[in-house]
């Protein structure tokens, strides 16, 4: 029943919602200046440039709006939702409010190629990547890397950020103490 529930509030959100936050960093991406990104011819050192700001941007974008829904009003109207998943699935990463998923999910996920301007190819490519990548996050699996996240959705208080630069920086990283707990149920789901 909750997976049932996560494809359709999944799929609501990525086929009704999501066009509240990319219209705006289309129009932010058209109004840049400078020649279309279609004029210009794709260069893979430039990709790699813009694909390492959306890298950071994303990090600290998601981290910030992440951090904000953990605040106790907006956790309880807006973010509480999508921890309903305690060991997460990878539908649960489109498993959020509608809020939530506009502006701290894809928000940070277009704002990236928006800002950089980067050739609609590699905006592509950085699109398919995220999304990727979040969907193993919320696997559960180790060998895709699910430990941060499914440790931030046992330990709220912890790992916030998609990458570890703003957890880091920001000394929010989970304690190995929690940590070792945490990779034990891991290990047994793996």
């Amino acid at each position: 029943d909750q997976w049932t529930r996560a494809v359709a509030v999944g799929l609501s959100n990525i086929l009704l919602f999501s066009w509240f936050a990319t219209i705006p960093a289309w129009q932010l991406q058209r109004r840049g200046g400078g020649s279309g990104a279609w004029d210009t011819p794709l260069s893979l050192p430039n990709e790699l440039a813009c694909f390492a700001v959306h890298v950071v941007t994303i990090d600290v974008w998601f981290y910030v709006t992440h951090r904000a829904l953990h605040l106790p009003l907006l956790y309880k109207w807006i973010h509480k939702f999508h921890h309903a998943f305690k060991a997460p699935a990878a539908i649960a990463c489109v498993y959020a409010n509608p809020i939530e998923f506009c502006v701290g999910n894809v928000g940070g996920v277009v704002l990236g190629p928006a800002l950089t301007r980067c050739h609609p190819y590699a905006a592509a490519y950085w699109l398919a990547f995220a999304l990727t990548s979040t969907s193993l996050a919320h696997s559960g699996y180790r060998a895709f890397g699910a430990e941060e996240h499914d440790a931030h959705h046992e330990h709220f208080s912890w790992n916030f950020g998609v990458g570890i630069l703003m957890d880091r920086a920001l000394g929010t990283c989970l304690p190995e103490g929690l940590r070792a707990r945490g990779a034990k149920k891991i290990m047994k789901r793996s």
